[in-house]
């Protein structure tokens, strides 16, 4: 068993350092969306995470960890590109300080609250069940909230000037868009 613990942390540590490359120069490419790459990513690490306490085999466990982790370097090397699209070059020192916050929190009561889930079940299902969902969650959110973002741009536009753009306004009442379900017309 120590000889398999040690293999696990070695692809880990080999996989993460070559998920980093790979993923940032993918990301880093014209043709590459790093939002729609991130999410992508975090939908694998959400997938492997939930299929955890389902493994029963060393090679499934290994080959879990290893897309895992693989797939987990994306919030490494896309996390400050992102911020600098979502919140401009700016800002970003402040997003950054509130992001690595949030994550030190989640970190903090994520452990403790897993450690819980199991004792209050007795099963690990549950608390794998739980992380994927929360890790598949933060992926996706970087694919529907442009999604939403840009409806409602395209709400709030007014005819006399199309670029008149108002975020404080998107959803208003009497808008077009909202008797129709938010979607333009």
């Amino acid at each position: 068993p120590s000889q398999e613990s040690s293999l696990i942390i070695s692809v880990i540590g080999i996989l993460n350092t070559l998920g980093e490359l790979m993923v940032g120069w993918i990301g880093d490419k014209e043709w590459m969306s790093s939002s729609l790459l991130y999410a992508a990513c975090m939908l694998c690490c959400a997938l492997a995470t939930a299929l955890m306490p389902l493994v029963n085999s060393y090679p499934q466990l290994l080959g879990l960890s290893a897309v895992y982790v693989f797939c987990l370097s994306a919030n490494y090397s896309l996390t400050s590109p992102i911020l600098v699209e979502l919140v401009s070059i700016e800002k970003f020192s402040s997003a950054y300080g509130f992001l690595l916050a949030s994550q030190g929190v989640a970190n903090l009561l994520g452990p403790p609250f897993a450690g819980w889930l199991y004792d209050y079940t007795n099963q690990w299902f549950f608390t794998f069940g739980l992380a994927g969902l929360f890790i598949g969650i933060s992926g996706m959110l970087l694919v529907v909230l442009p999604v939403i973002k840009s409806i409602g741009r395209a709400c709030s536009k007014s005819p006399e000037n199309p670029s008149n753009i108002d975020d404080k306004n998107l959803w208003r009442e009497g808008d077009d868009c909202i008797g129709n379900g938010g979607v333009p017309v």
